[in-house]
């Protein structure tokens, strides 16, 4: 409802989704081996086992957990 009394902000506002452009969501950040431990690993696995069977997806996981699992010895 307009009124003649009606200024429009000089506010540059961008719409209620311009606060996504804040992170960039097609680089997210690098995961430590560090930050890994058996119990992240074995729930992700299990996770992508129910996710459609996802068999790249768990061959990825079983890669990283045994490059994990070698390299903490």
């Amino acid at each position: 409802m307009f009124t003649k009394d009606y200024h429009p902000s000089a506010s540059l506002w961008m719409g209620p989704y311009s606060f996504l452009n804040i992170c960039p969501f097609d680089s997210p950040l690098p995961l430590l081996l560090a930050q890994l431990d058996t119990t992240t690993l074995k729930d992700s696995l299990s996770a992508l086992t129910e996710l459609n069977n996802a068999q790249a997806m768990k061959k990825s996981y079983q890669d990283l957990m045994f490059h994990w699992i070698s390299t903490t010895r």
